[in-house]
């Protein structure tokens, strides 16, 4: 990204993406000129380790990302707990995740509840119903 970048939104949804395009977001947001700040990756497949890839950068000082749309992503458990490690961080600057339908069970919900707890001003979603 150059310092010319206006991009503040960013919609791939739906485009069956995998791990390794959330390692090139997860690059991009971690560079001094990104303006970004929503991005929506629901109904792909980036599994745990793009959530892991994801959580690196919503910690990166960098990072102005506020909304997260992570719906239907096979994140599963250990992606729960990589991404509630990054809302814990002080570098987050996420107000809003949606991650429902990731089959998250109830070690990844309980990361979140967790989340709740400390930053309650988060607005996380992640029922399976």
């Amino acid at each position: 990204m150059n310092e010319n970048n206006k991009i503040t939104h960013i919609n791939l949804r739906n485009n069956e993406l995998n791990s390794e395009a959330a390692q090139y977001l997860a690059e991009a947001l971690m560079n001094e000129n990104n303006k970004v700040t929503h991005i929506d990756f629901e109904f792909n497949n980036l599994g745990p380790q793009g959530a892991q890839y994801l959580a690196k950068a919503l910690m990166n000082e960098n990072n102005k990302v506020t909304d997260v749309g992570l719906v239907g992503n096979n994140l599963g458990p250990e992606g729960a707990k990589s991404l509630a490690e990054a809302l814990k961080n002080k570098n987050s600057k996420v107000t809003h995740i949606d991650l429902r339908f990731n089959n998250l069970d109830p070690e990844g919900r309980k990361a979140l509840e967790e989340v709740k707890k400390i930053k309650p001003e988060i607005k996380i979603e992640f029922a399976e119903i």
